[in-house]
């Protein structure tokens, strides 16, 4: 099996096999969120809570990257509207345009850039999306 490196800029070089180094590219891939202030200079995050949030075209919170300050990076969630107790706080995995597409379109959105097949409420009866980002997201989460 051959070896790849993977330069990590505060360990230096670590070495992976094949097997392992294509475990952590579809680590990233599924759970990485990408921007960053530098649209020059794009960065990726993993945060490790937002990924067990489920996805929703209807989402019922929202997540931002909070990036005033170089050292300490991290994100924002917060609700769009009240949440009840026991309910699944929901996150779109996809840009508000895409939200506002047929079902159709965002189950194919869904399907090419994260690997299912949407079944959220919005998806399942079949009805096109109609996302408005609030003024004011409901703090709280």
């Amino acid at each position: 099996m051959r070896v790849v490196p993977c330069v990590l800029s505060v360990l230096g070089v670590v070495w992976f096999n094949q097997t392992r180094f294509v475990q952590l590219h579809d680590c990233v891939a599924a759970n990485a969120w990408g921007g960053g202030a530098d649209p020059q200079r794009p960065e990726l995050a993993l945060f490790g809570a937002l990924s067990l949030f489920n996805h929703s075209c209807s989402p019922n919170a929202l997540f931002s990257p909070r990036v005033e300050d170089t050292y300490e990076r991290g994100a924002v969630v917060r609700a769009l509207a009240p949440i009840a107790s026991g309910e699944s706080v929901c996150v779109s995995y996809c840009p508000p345009h895409v939200l506002n597409a047929s079902a159709e379109e965002r189950r194919r959105y869904v399907l090419d850039n994260w690997a299912f097949v949407c079944a959220c409420e919005l998806c399942e009866r079949g009805e096109a999306g109609s996302f408005r980002m609030p003024s004011d997201a409901v703090a709280g989460i």
